[in-house]
């Protein structure tokens, strides 16, 4: 049986995180950020990155030497209007609704629960790939690549906290498995 491993690396953390903004698509990471030490990839693992450029500074830190692809199904959630605005900006009512009702999207972008499923297909179409697969991306994307993978209803994965520089791991042997390791130091 094929085994996909797909290890999914949380982005630094960035000014307009900090500051409780939608953030722009084109927003950098910034220096100062905690050091991202390059990580030691198997020959033949793919690398992928969210198209967003935030997500590729940190894979250029992390593989220095490496290529990796920019594949669209890693990228942020589309905030549409609400992108450069602050959480206490939007309209409460609206604010309200997209939190309570996943496939809400008053924004005018993509709901959660679009998030989810576009991630799923991704996923999905990955898990023939007996090749290793580690990617940069979003909080958001990680968490509903969870709910995929454990069958976790979408309205639950604003509960799952993801940290910057958090690294999934999810494993496909006839299921999906989610595992968790260990700090090596």
């Amino acid at each position: 049986m094929n085994e996909c491993r797909i290890r999914l690396i949380c982005r630094p953390s960035i000014k307009a995180d900090r500051q409780g903004l939608f953030a722009l698509p084109d927003a950098p990471a910034e220096n100062g950020e905690p050091a991202l030490a390059p990580i030691i990839m198997d020959a033949d693992e793919k690398l992928l990155v969210a198209p967003e450029l935030r997500a590729s500074d940190a894979a250029r830190t992390l593989w220095p030497q490496g290529v990796w692809c920019s594949e669209p199904a890693l990228a942020e959630c589309h905030m549409g209007q609400w992108r450069g605005m602050a959480l206490k900006q939007l309209p409460q009512q609206a604010l309200a609704e997209w939190l309570a009702a996943p496939e809400a999207a008053p924004h005018g972008g993509e709901s959660l629960q679009q998030q989810r499923l576009r991630v799923g297909r991704w996923l999905e179409a990955m898990r023939d790939d007996a090749r290793k697969i580690t990617a940069v991306t979003h909080a958001s994307v990680m968490r509903a690549a969870i709910a995929h993978a454990l069958d976790i209803e979408t309205a639950a994965v604003g509960r799952i906290d993801i940290e910057p520089l958090a690294v999934v791991t999810l494993y496909w042997r006839g299921r999906w498995r989610y595992r968790l390791t260990t700090a090596r130091g």
